[in-house]
């Protein structure tokens, strides 16, 4: 991951992410090789916030995609916002990731308790 390529790496991710849960499903893992391999990431190259910032950026873009798996990533992105928004002298954009983290986390959670309370209303 080069910085100047940025643009053009987030193209090619959000042409071929929705594809993902497709091309790459389960199999007898709990979770799919791609959800595995963003956590990987995550853990391996979590001390460099450039890449912790490309990959969370990805994970916001594509919440929907990631929510089944959220609590994979939950714990990260909570450690994380103080390194990527918290700081003096961070900029605007490294702060509005750490809100929309946050966001992410709040919606996440809305949403599992939201089918929790509508399947007990069923039964």
């Amino acid at each position: 991951y080069q910085p100047e390529q940025r643009t053009l790496l987030k193209q090619a991710l959000d042409i071929l992410t929705p594809a993902l849960p497709k091309r790459l499903p389960p199999a007898e893992h709990r979770y799919p090789i791609w959800i595995r391999y963003t956590k990987k990431i995550i853990v391996e190259e979590g001390h460099s916030l450039p890449h912790l910032i490309h990959i969370w950026h990805f994970l916001v873009r594509h919440a929907d995609l990631f929510y089944s798996s959220r609590a994979q990533f939950v714990p990260q992105m909570v450690n994380s916002l103080n390194r990527i928004g918290m700081a003096s002298a961070c900029p605007a954009e490294n702060r509005k990731l750490a809100v929309d983290l946050a966001d992410l986390v709040i919606t996440w959670d809305r949403t599992r308790a939201a089918a929790a309370a509508a399947a007990a209303h069923v039964q």
